[in-house]
């Protein structure tokens, strides 16, 4: 997490090569760059021939920027927001309570512009893999409009409007939070149909144009009765016959795999107050209470699964 906030991959990349050029390059000690230079040639992030370091090809793509397939911004934000309060764990692990964003009585703290800007550029970046997925095994050109509900930055949208030419996209998200997404909407040259809008879901009512609601990576940050009250709002605002798609960490019925999603609560134990992951069973259940019917799930990317429903005609 330090060698991505130092930029230390990219930096070597770019030809800040040894430890005297790293050093001058990123403001480091000399001691301090060999020595983390070398630890990272260790775990074979980095290559060492002579006094010279390259980023391993196995894991450039990830770790400099301006590659597609780019994580470093995730291990940013990990490193500056969620370490911290991991150094308590085993205090999150004896009372149950979230250590994350709360106050000494243990209420919740609405977090800093800046740390809403690290989370969005590094959810944007941890979503594209499953954007791309989605976009690609699920066509929506019978569609006419999708609300993105919590659509952070954009990654999600900008696959699926890419993948859909004549599809209308909104963007709903805290006001912080749409910024990046506008600046990444613009980027990408789709402002004529992607559109971001600041919004407190849970409070304000949904938009009811959308024919498409879409919740990527939402219903793991809270509480059963806030799911379940966003699912009520989205089978209220949808069009009579519009579909609903969840894009999840989903356990296994034994509620120990994938191992991905399991560990993951160990993340959502000390930054979530009741938020966690959850067997496909749940989802379908809360979907079949709301009125939702054609339920099913599918495999996108990684852990991630894509559930589909669809409100009736």
């Amino acid at each position: 997490m330090t060698a991505c906030s130092l930029r230390l991959f990219t930096l070597v990349n770019q030809g800040k090569d040894t430890v005297e050029k790293l050093s001058e390059s990123a403001g480091l000690s000399q001691r301090g760059a060999r020595i983390l230079m070398d630890a990272m040639t260790s775990l074979k992030l980095l290559e060492k021939e002579g006094p010279r370091y390259k980023v391993a090809d196995e894991v450039e793509g990830f770790l400099v920027e301006g590659k597609r397939e780019y994580l470093g911004d995730f291990f940013v934000a990990m490193n500056r927001i969620f370490y911290s309060p991991f150094l308590r764990f085993e205090e999150a692990v004896r009372t149950g309570k979230a250590l994350w964003s709360v106050d000494e009585s243990g209420r919740h703290v609405p977090i800093s512009r800046e740390e809403g800007r690290l989370l969005a550029v590094a959810t944007h970046h941890l979503r594209a893999p499953a954007a791309r997925a989605l976009a690609s095994r699920r066509s929506l050109r019978v569609r006419r409009h999708l609300l993105d509900v919590g659509g952070g930055s954009g990654a999600m949208a900008l696959a699926l409007a890419a993948a859909n030419p004549d599809l209308k996209i909104t963007i709903l998200d805290r006001p912080g939070v749409c910024e990046a997404a506008r600046q990444n909407i613009e980027k990408a040259g789709l402002s004529h149909r992607v559109t971001a809008k600041g919004s407190d879901f849970f409070t304000e009512p949904l938009p009811e144009e959308a024919d498409v609601h879409l919740f990527s990576n939402i219903f793991h940050n809270f509480g059963d009765e806030q799911c379940q009250s966003l699912l009520k709002k989205s089978f209220d605002a949808l069009t009579p016959g519009g579909e609903l798609l969840v894009v999840d960490y989903v356990l296994e019925e034994d509620g120990v795999s994938p191992t991905f999603s399991s560990l993951f609560n160990l993340f959502a134990l000390v930054v979530m107050p009741q938020g966690g992951t959850r067997p496909y069973s749940v989802f379908r259940e809360w979907l079949e209470e709301v009125g939702f019917v054609k339920i099913r799930r599918r495999r996108l990317d990684g852990a991630s699964v894509l559930i589909e429903a669809q409100k009736p005609a």
